[in-house]
């Protein structure tokens, strides 16, 4: 309190700092304290220091960095497995895009298209990433927003086959005695998830039921047209595979009717066989004449 008594005692107070000129700096207010103003000097200077800091710290809150969006950028992509597309293989690019849907949802919140789009890109191994830019030629990667790049890829190397023959598929899969069970189930839940089963319907299941059974090698071509309607129209009846069934039978049976009219057996006249006659011929006559009758 020594301090304080003796600003009190005296007739010069201390610039009041609180109420007076806010356009100065603290380090203009030391400037002008006097030799008597040590510790005010002390707390002005620290002020001003505490200052200088809070200003840098808000400056780099305020500008982020490209340096720490392409750590981000690195920290992501090393979750992210390359994505390698084999046509012979049933893992395609809808499986991949599913096992890190949550890393593009989640893990780039906040990160703009472009950076996003470009990682997608980036997770191309090099024939699938050739493949890709050769399809979109005259454009670059960089000139396709994220939806366009997303769907581009799904049509490239996503899978070919219909809803209906993913389904049909899975109930065709056979255990072999040597067979790991475990990975035989891995394999049928992933193919059970891209056939959709949940959203299944009872008349999809029923025309399932009916390609079964029409399991006859007579029976191929049913079964061809059948899958044919199933792959064009996924909301197909039962109903109408019967109606193709008929269809498709009436025209068998006209064509095998102008099959047997157009049958040699039928068609070709027989021509009747003209025998010939044996040319006549002159009596042999003896070599010289009957004594008897002379001939």
């Amino acid at each position: 309190f020594n301090g304080f008594n003796k600003y009190s005692s005296t007739s010069r107070l201390p610039k009041d700092t609180t109420t007076g000129d806010q356009d100065h700096d603290f380090k203009d207010h030391a400037a002008i304290a006097g030799p008597e103003d040590a510790p005010i000097k002390d707390l002005l200077q620290m002020m001003t220091t505490q200052q200088k800091l809070l200003v840098d710290l808000l400056q780099k809150m305020a500008t982020p960095t490209v340096a720490s969006q392409e750590t981000v950028f690195d920290r992501v992509s090393r979750r992210i497995a390359k994505f390698s597309y084999d046509a012979d293989q049933y893992y395609c690019f809808d499986l991949w895009f599913k096992r890190h849907k949550d890393v593009f949802e989640v893990d780039c919140q906040g990160m703009d298209e472009a950076t996003k789009t470009r990682l997608l890109v980036a997770a191309l191994d090099a024939a699938t990433h050739t493949r890709f830019t050769r399809h979109i030629l005259p454009k670059e990667p960089g000139e396709l927003d994220w939806t366009d790049t997303l769907a581009t890829l799904k049509t490239l190397f996503g899978t070919k086959k219909s809803l209906f023959r993913r389904r049909f598929e899975c109930f065709r899969m056979n255990f072999s005695p040597n067979e790991d069970i475990d990975n035989f189930v891995n394999l049928l839940k992933a193919r059970a998830l891209e056939a959709n089963f949940k959203d299944i319907r009872q008349e999809t299941l029923e025309c399932l039921a009916l390609v079964f059974a029409f399991q006859a090698p007579e029976l191929a071509d049913y079964r061809v047209r059948f899958l044919r309607k199933l792959d064009e129209d996924e909301k197909i009846t039962v109903d109408d595979l019967v109606k193709e069934y008929h269809a498709w039978k009436s025209v068998k049976d006209d064509s095998r009717i102008v099959e047997a009219a157009n049958s040699p057996e039928i068609c070709t006249v027989q021509k009747r066989k003209k025998h010939r006659l044996p040319p006549p011929t002159k009596p042999r006559l003896p070599p010289s004449p009957c004594p008897i009758c002379q001939q």
